[in-house]
């Protein structure tokens, strides 16, 4: 949708609010998944929640341009909710799969993986997008997005049984059904490591939504690249995300397993790189003139997604070291907080360039917010087990 959003703001007349609601929308749906999809993936086959999200997701993304060409925001807003609904049953789903097929000795690379499948996935779209929109125009590149789910699903589903292979007493009491009445929502609430893994997620919502949002459109309205300059220059960030994503898993199994340092010291290390390394990119890129050289906000833009990825072995491997039986309810409950501050700061974004047209603003907010983060993980993340 971000590169989507430059041909349809120019055909359907869309300001910044209205750009900024229709990223967030997605983000409303998201979160409200979110916290069911963690607990029905605790208590169902967690195969059969994520196919029918898939399902959903994709029939809502074919369905955009049909709501957009309605010329109707909240047809539109709705239909992107809905899309949101279907997809924000993805993580919270994967973290029940992790916990019944992968040992517990893999877990940070095998999670780290899945998460740089969402990079991997924006780094096609960014390179294959305007390449379709050119050649078959931008509601084809929907329908297209929209039945490769179908494609997928049908064949991702053969390849994984309903039930885990993971055995054993560990594994059975990671696995056995949990009730609504019987989740220590109390325990929850009152423990520092929850409410660590809480901002740790929100503020890292906050700086990858924005990207996803408004990096296209950012390369476009300060350096006046058009719609393929601007989504080439933004697969870079994503790769290597992808690529630090995936070096943050393998460097916390290799830390943790060779017990070079404690589970919670190296959580701590990989989440520290994970924030005060965007947050002093941001901090600088806000700094620097406006529309000044762009190979340096480029650098600085790369820097900060790639220091981000190190989150994957810091905080988002975390929920698995402080309960393996409610994983996919913590993770469910942290990822709908970062989609509902990503979704307020991604529409926040759009409100702040009609008024003010300043990006300075924005980056130095996002810093701000990465050292906080960063502050907190050290004073109260723990992979000691709280709830099990």
């Amino acid at each position: 949708m971000s590169v989507a959003i430059i041909p349809m703001t120019q055909r359907y007349g869309w300001n910044g609010e209205a750009k900024g609601a229709i990223a967030s929308a997605f983000n409303v749906g998201h979160c409200i998944t979110n916290l069911v999809g963690g607990y029905l993936a605790a208590t169902h086959s967690p195969t059969l929640i994520l196919s029918a999200g898939v399902v959903v997701w994709s029939i809502f993304t074919a369905a955009t341009p049909i709501a957009a060409a309605t010329r109707s925001l909240p047809v539109l807003l709705l239909t992107r909710a809905i899309m949101g609904l279907g997809e924000g049953v993805a993580f919270p789903t994967m973290q029940a799969l992790v916990k019944g097929w992968v040992p517990s000795d893999r877990r940070s690379r095998s999670l780290s993986l899945i998460y740089s499948g969402h990079q991997i996935g924006s780094i096609l779209s960014l390179l294959a997008s305007p390449l379709i929109i050119a050649s078959s125009g931008v509601n084809a590149m929907f329908y297209l997005y929209g039945a490769l789910g179908f494609v997928w699903l049908s064949a991702w589903h053969p390849l994984v049984g309903s039930s885990p292979p993971l055995t054993g007493a560990a594994a059975s009491k990671a696995l056995s059904p949990i009730k609504l009445r019987d989740l220590p929502w109390r325990s929850f609430v009152r423990s520092k490591a929850f409410w660590a893994l809480v901002v740790a997620h929100s503020m890292f919502g906050i700086g990858y939504n924005l990207a996803i949002a408004w990096l296209p459109t950012y390369y476009n309205q300060e350096y006046g690249l058009d719609l393929q300059q601007s989504s080439m220059l933004s697969v870079l960030p994503w790769a290597v995300m992808a690529f630090s994503s995936n070096a943050s898993g393998w460097t916390a199994d290799a830390l943790i397993n060779r017990k070079v340092m404690s589970t919670t010291r190296a959580r701590k290390l990989l989440q520290s790189i994970g924030t005060l390394g965007p947050g002093l990119c941001m901090a600088y890129l806000a700094l620097i003139p406006a529309s000044g050289n762009l190979r340096e906000a480029v650098t600085l833009l790369t820097l900060t997604l790639g220091f981000q990825g190190f989150q994957a072995g810091g905080f988002a491997s975390n929920h698995q070291d402080i309960s393996t039986r409610y994983a996919p309810v913590l993770f469910g409950v942290t990822n709908a907080c970062a989609s509902i501050s990503g979704s307020i700061f991604v529409y926040v974004v759009g409100v702040l360039l009609d008024q003010s047209y300043s990006w300075s603003l924005i980056f130095m907010a996002v810093a701000v917010a990465n050292f906080g983060s960063a502050a907190l993980y050290l004073a109260w993340g723990t992979s000691e087990v709280q709830f099990e």
